[in-house]
């Protein structure tokens, strides 16, 4: 017999714990999306993304398997440190107007690759065998470009010049890994993409004027029936006309020069108006 009533109360317990909310800051883990005005809309808070039990389970085996990645170079004699000592928590990084940020994976050091005492940043993944080919194919660079402007700035703000990017096959257990430079170039380029969308007062260009471009799709992006069919986004402070980001990570109203905290920008409040152009 299928225990069909007890694998719903694990999905309805999982949809029910998970956190979806909105991120508060524009993550480095976005940045090196190919479509500025995707990053833009998401910062912004223009729709809420939901995801099916199944896509929540799989978005949480990356967090399960990092154990395992820092067990695997603890073994080899690497010294590897997930938590900052200086904190005890995870390793942040913050950026412009304290609004850009994210936590990295960890920082180690001992890597045979690396020069004795060379201090490398962690960033570990999982892929099913498709992906995982295609990184052995090309390289992190070509298949993960997200990942690698992410690395980028971690390394950048932690003053790494290696990172280790290292990804296990979730078909066949197998393990792919590849040394990261640290490139000043890539790291400028996210960092002024960083200022450009927190700074924007309108959403950027669009990646394709057409709908049905594949990276226009349902399945890729949350924010197509905004971007292209002028849909209404979601009502809250960032999709206001009254609000804006400024010094210190805080968001404030200008009709009422009042700081918001998370909870009120997410509520709005009745002097809502939609921001001009925000869907256009």
């Amino acid at each position: 017999m299928i225990a069909t009533k007890t694998l719903q109360a694990i999905d309805d317990a999982i949809q029910e714990q998970t956190d979806t909310e909105h991120r508060a800051h524009l993550g480095a883990s976005g940045i090196g999306e190919g479509c500025k005005r995707k990053t833009f809309y998401q910062w912004r808070w223009a729709t809420k993304q939901s995801f099916c039990s199944r896509m929540l389970r799989l978005f949480s085996r990356g967090h399960y398997e990092e154990p395992r990645f820092v067990s695997y170079l603890k073994m080899i004699g690497c010294e590897y440190w997930d938590i900052d000592p200086a904190t005890g928590k995870q390793w942040i990084v913050k950026g412009y107007k304290g609004h850009f940020g994210g936590s990295c994976d960890g920082i180690g050091v001992g890597l045979p690759e690396l020069p004795p005492g060379e201090k490398f940043l962690g960033e570990f993944k999982t892929k099913s065998y498709k992906y995982w080919k295609g990184l052995l194919e090309n390289g992190m660079v070509s298949e993960e470009p997200k990942h690698y402007a992410q690395m980028q700035v971690y390394m950048g703000k932690l003053g790494l010049k290696y990172g280790l990017y290292m990804v296990v096959n979730k078909n066949t257990d197998a393990l792919y890994a590849e040394i990261i430079q640290f490139d000043e170039r890539e790291f400028g380029k996210q960092i002024e993409t960083s200022v450009e969308i927190i700074d924007a007062g309108l959403p950027p260009q669009r990646i394709s004027m057409k709908p049905s471009n594949m990276k226009c799709g349902p399945k890729w992006c949350a924010y197509r029936d905004i971007c292209h069919f002028e849909a209404t986004p979601d009502k809250n402070c960032r999709t206001c006309e009254h609000s804006k980001p400024i010094d210190g990570g805080v968001w404030l109203c200008g009709k009422y020069n009042y700081q918001l905290a998370k909870e009120e920008q997410l509520k709005g409040c009745a002097s809502y108006e939609m921001k001009k152009g925000f869907n256009e």
